[in-house]
């Protein structure tokens, strides 16, 4: 969050406060309205924000999903890792794919696609799978079909062959 985006904050705090106060309400229910209020305004659309692509106005997506697109027109992959940003291939940028999954606490797994490719600098990259949530048996598996679908598209799409 940046500095102009405090302030902003922080003034429309002050303000709501002070308006709810005039109107004889408690300071803390003023600032847990707020509080909510800030959430809903601020917190969920810069979490949701994560999930817009910024792609090339050329490319011409045909297959997409929320960190990886593809353009079978011009032959291009949009990936997004979010270590590393958002990145463009061509099937010749591709050395390697594989699948993959990450244990995190609970029992929930998230599911992801792992690229080698040819850049000496980052010559890997993950795509997260993780549109359902995976606290439910349900969402996981939906994610695991989702990122098995992609990964067999890829390989089509790149023409790679016996990738473990």
């Amino acid at each position: 969050m940046g500095t102009k985006m405090i302030l902003k904050l922080v003034a429309t705090a002050a303000m709501v406060v002070i308006l709810l106060q005039l109107q004889g309400v408690t300071f803390y229910f003023a600032a847990l309205l707020f509080t909510l209020a800030a959430i809903l305004l601020w917190v969920l659309p810069a979490q949701m924000a994560r999930y817009k692509k910024n792609l090339d106005p050329g490319f011409q997506t045909a297959f997409e999903h929320d960190h990886i697109a593809l353009d079978t027109t011009n032959r291009r992959l949009w990936i997004r890792d979010p270590a590393r940003g958002q990145r463009y291939l061509e099937p010749g940028d591709i050395s390697t794919i594989r699948t993959g999954l990450e244990s995190v606490r609970g029992g929930r797994v998230h599911q992801r696609i792992e690229f080698q490719i040819h850049d000496l600098e980052h010559p890997v990259w993950h795509v997260w799978f993780d549109r359902h949530s995976e606290s439910r048996l349900k969402g996981s598996n939906r994610n695991s079909h989702e990122r098995d679908e992609w990964y067999a598209r890829i390989k089509t799409w790149a023409g790679l062959k016996n990738m473990h």
